[in-house]
């Protein structure tokens, strides 16, 4: 039998790792504690747009169903009719300032927020953008 020889190579890796490496990493950690903390704040955010906007409706409805309970009875209660038109006429002018207020919050907070050189971070701004101006035309469509 013929004997045939193998050269075997080590490997030689670096017994240390080179030193922008744990500068990177802890760059990286940074970036996505505080990117996970804008996020949150984002979303929070939102969170207190959509709850108003549900409030505003929930109102709205209720001062609606109050209106057309007052129509269908007595013809004569114009009285009660009165107070609440004006109830009505109050809530919704109430509910165009909460949104006023709520959407002046989420332009700030977008105009604040800080600018991404990712493609995907200008992609997620522009649904943003998107999505403000659907609920302003929502909103100014429906109260307004």
């Amino acid at each position: 039998m013929a004997t045939t020889s193998y050269h075997n190579r080590s490997n030689s890796f670096p017994s240390r790792a080179h030193p922008l490496a744990s500068e990177v990493d802890e760059h990286l950690s940074r970036l996505a504690s505080s990117e996970s903390a804008s996020i949150s704040s984002s979303l929070n955010q939102k969170l207190d747009v959509f709850t108003t906007a549900k409030d505003v409706v929930l109102q709205v409805k209720e001062r609606t169903v109050e209106l057309q309970s007052i129509l269908s009875r007595k013809r004569g209660a114009t009285k009660g009719f009165a107070n609440k038109v004006r109830k009505y006429l109050s809530s919704k002018k109430a509910a165009k300032r909460a949104i006023l207020k709520t959407l002046k919050n989420l332009k700030h907070e977008e105009s604040t927020s800080l600018n991404g050189t990712c493609a995907m971070v200008s992609v997620l701004r522009e649904v943003q953008a998107v999505t403000l101006s659907m609920l302003e035309s929502f909103f100014s469509f429906t109260f307004c």
